[in-house]
């Protein structure tokens, strides 16, 4: 079976590989706890990433190698994640007596029955959460399988720099992660990830993950608006955006705009949740994610869904010597790779 619940040690890189970007954090225990080394975003070709998949290995490979290099980065072993699209789990029971390999054989018969794939074709791996909710006799186990072949190409990247792929997770158990280390609460959390071309929404409560959607929006709905504003190309409007000068009307007119979409489409994403739970709230939302530092966001998706709504800060309880102010401006594309790194870190504690 696949180790997505593996344990590591010693310093770890957590790496997000985006559809524009890939993320690298390197974290190192500390008294504990955790402490940032490293962190680096290193832009990907367009193209090479297609609907949450790989479909350029060798491109990937390429950006990765050079940024392992380039970021002097240390540690051996690496955390990383394929999108929740391409993962199928289940929770399911078991005896509490049963072995290892009793356990191991009865999860393979019942990833029989949720799996839409030949067991030959796809990784699978368990973890036990903890007593049955119905019977302290019985484990509640989390099975979670992933198409081989996914697999493969993020373990290619990653030994393609000589280092470790010691643990494959699932995107949205890392940002669950993230969250719970950097804003624990006991409530109910609607996570808004805006990435580049979709944005996820993810509700988390005791912990762990009550619901998953991806909406096809993201900061690229932004560059568009850029684009057809003022007649330049996808990288003269991505230029246009960081700029500290942004020419005239895009604070006031274009940016505002954006703004207004993206609170509305996590609205109409939160409904979609309501309608298929007996849920009618959540208690906070959190935007993370590339276009989260995009000023008024926060203000705007407060204000169109009348709940309290923070951005995630993945290294609010984790020590560090960088820049406070330079490290918040990058921090939601961050997030993921963060979870990605605690997992490894958690796990060697």
């Amino acid at each position: 079976m696949l180790s997505f619940f593996k344990k590591s040690k010693g310093a770890v890189l957590g790496l997000d590989i985006g559809t524009s970007a890939i993320k690298m954090v390197e974290l190192i225990p500390s008294g504990g706890s955790a402490k940032l080394s490293r962190w680096a975003i290193h832009a990907l070709p367009p193209g090479v990433i297609t609907e949450n998949t790989i479909t350029n290995v060798d491109a990937v490979i390429d950006v990765f190698v050079r940024a392992v290099a380039r970021e002097s980065i240390k540690a051996k072993r690496v955390v990383s994640a394929v999108c929740s699209s391409h993962a199928v789990s289940s929770n399911i029971v078991l005896p509490g007596d049963l072995s290892d390999g009793e356990m191991e054989e009865q999860v393979e018969i019942e990833a029989a029955q949720f799996v839409p794939y030949a067991l030959e074709d796809v990784n699978l791996d368990f973890q036990v959460l903890g007593a049955s909710g119905l019977n302290p006799d019985d484990y509640e186990v989390l099975a979670v399988a992933c198409r081989r072949e996914i697999i493969e190409d993020y373990v290619a990247v990653i030994e393609a720099a000589e280092l470790d792929a010691e643990i494959v997770d699932i995107d949205t158990y890392a940002l669950e992660r993230v969250v719970a280390h950097a804003h624990p609460s006991s409530g109910l959390d609607a996570v808004v990830d805006v990435g580049h071309s979709n944005t996820h929404l993810g509700i988390f409560g005791d912990n762990k993950t009550l619901y998953s959607r991806y909406q096809p929006f993201g900061g690229k709905q932004l560059v568009d608006l850029v684009v057809q504003r003022y007649g330049v190309s996808d990288e003269e409007a991505e230029g246009l955006i960081r700029s500290e000068s942004p020419p005239d009307g895009y604070r006031r007119e274009v940016l505002p705009q954006f703004v207004q979409l993206t609170a509305k489409e996590t609205a109409r994403a939160l409904q979609f949740f309501y309608s298929s739970s007996s849920t009618s709230s959540v208690d906070r939302v959190i935007v993370t994610g590339g276009a989260s530092q995009i000023p008024g966001l926060i203000e705007g998706v407060e204000k169109e869904l009348g709940v309290r709504t923070i951005t995630l800060d993945p290294f609010s309880n984790i020590t560090h010597k960088f820049d406070s102010h330079h490290l918040a401006q990058v921090s939601g594309s961050l997030a993921i790779a963060c979870g990605l790194a605690l997992r490894g870190i958690d796990d060697s504690n």
